[in-house]
């Protein structure tokens, strides 16, 4: 039976989304091994059964430069570091040049 998530878990899952949209994991799995959370349990997080733990809260809060006051919901600001790797900025930075380049053609 599916039961009401915590906001915790509800932000912690939106979190992992958000990490992995932006490439600060590659996946959940990486992201999950990140947080020391394992990932055959994640489903039951969703199912409302078990919540993460402080640990994974502090662990995902570091990974991703993201406040606990907006894990906690005393917050909607996520409060993150800028993501973006230099190799993702490097793609951006070519992607801008070849543009750049089609255009002036």
């Amino acid at each position: 039976m599916r039961q009401k998530l915590y906001i915790t878990d509800e932000r912690m899952l939106k979190l992992m989304e958000w990490a992995v949209a932006e490439g600060v994991s590659l996946n959940e799995t990486e992201y999950l091994e990140r947080i020391n959370f394992p990932r055959t349990n994640i489903s039951n997080v969703r199912k409302g059964i078990q919540s993460f733990t402080k640990e994974h809260i502090l662990n995902a809060c570091k990974l991703t430069g993201t406040s606990a006051d907006y894990i906690f919901g005393l917050t909607t600001i996520r409060s993150i570091k800028p993501s973006r790797k230099p190799v993702q900025l490097l793609k951006e930075a070519v992607m801008a040049v070849e543009l750049e380049l089609k255009a002036n053609k």
